[in-house]
């Protein structure tokens, strides 16, 4: 197996926990069939550290038209996507003729509010029953996964994102210079994309075994995401904590060159090469 960031050749896994089900495929009480069982195990790459799962189980498995999840379901997400709108439109001087494009939008809980402050909102995701939903809301949505391929078709219809927002989503992507890439093309010039993520650093500090599932497909560090993004032209410029998911961040991104980068960033990676996350002794 290889490193899906940097392609370097994985060596031996750091945690196996056997054969498990997918999460959330649940089955009618009165389906006999065994759930299908997959391996899962966890490996970090020895050269640009990245913590991953093998690629074992097809994203269309996971992401379809029967996805369970809904995110507008959370009364304590609705109000943490809505505070995040506020700021946006707020700070980038969002409205009417400017552009913000959900990558992973389920069932428009974030893009909804942008579309009601008069954004264009654009929601990206594979899960059919989640963006009717959202289409519901307002919020223009393509059913696809996102990457390249669904950035130029967007860049093609004259979309040119002035905010791009992935929300837990970073993880749950097998391709990720692809996805990557798709970020870099479709982000405006003077553009802003923001990513929301658990840290590994707290899987590891606080015994979070349970979230490690098929679904997540990376385990994130500031760390291991650097030279991903810098593969793509793209800059980490600040870097905020937050509760949500047991001990996340929200990452911002610009084009490389764009802006100032705050000492946040730095102070972050620092505090991962203190935990022994920037080599395999730790």
């Amino acid at each position: 197996m290889n490193c899906r960031s940097c392609d370097a050749v994985l060596g031996e896994p750091v945690l196996d926990l056997g054969l498990m089900p997918i999460s959330n495929a649940f089955r009618r009480i009165d389906d006999p069939t065994p759930d299908a069982r997959y391996p899962l195990r966890l490996y970090v790459c020895p050269k640009c550290f990245l913590a991953q799962i093998e690629d074992v189980v097809p994203r269309e498995a996971l992401f379809h038209g029967d996805y369970a999840y809904l995110s507008s379901a959370s009364s304590s997400w609705r109000e943490h996507v809505e505070a995040y709108a506020a700021r946006m439109i707020a700070e980038l001087g969002l409205g009417r003729g400017r552009t913000m494009v959900e990558v992973g939008s389920n069932d428009g809980a974030l893009a909804a509010a942008f579309a009601r402050a008069g954004v264009r909102a654009i929601g990206v995701d594979p899960a059919t029953n989640a963006a009717e939903v959202a289409a519901d809301k307002g919020v223009e949505t393509v059913v696809g996964f996102f990457g390249t391929e669904l950035a130029e078709r967007l860049q093609g219809q004259g979309v040119s994102a002035d905010l791009i927002a992935a929300n837990n989503v970073l993880a749950h992507v097998p391709d990720l210079n692809d996805f990557v890439a798709g970020f870099a093309r479709l982000l405006a010039p003077d553009g802003v994309a923001t990513f929301e993520f658990p840290l590994v650093s707290a899987l590891i500090a606080e015994g979070q075994y349970d979230t490690i599932y098929h679904e997540h497909y990376s385990y994130l560090s500031l760390t291991a995401l650097r030279p991903l993004f810098a593969r793509h032209g793209l800059e980490m410029t600040d870097v905020e904590r937050l509760a949500t998911h047991g001990g996340s961040v929200r990452l911002f991104l610009r084009h490389a060159g764009v802006g100032p980068v705050s000492p946040a960033v730095a102070a972050l990676e620092a505090e991962e090469r203190a935990a022994g996350l920037a080599g395999l002794d730790g």
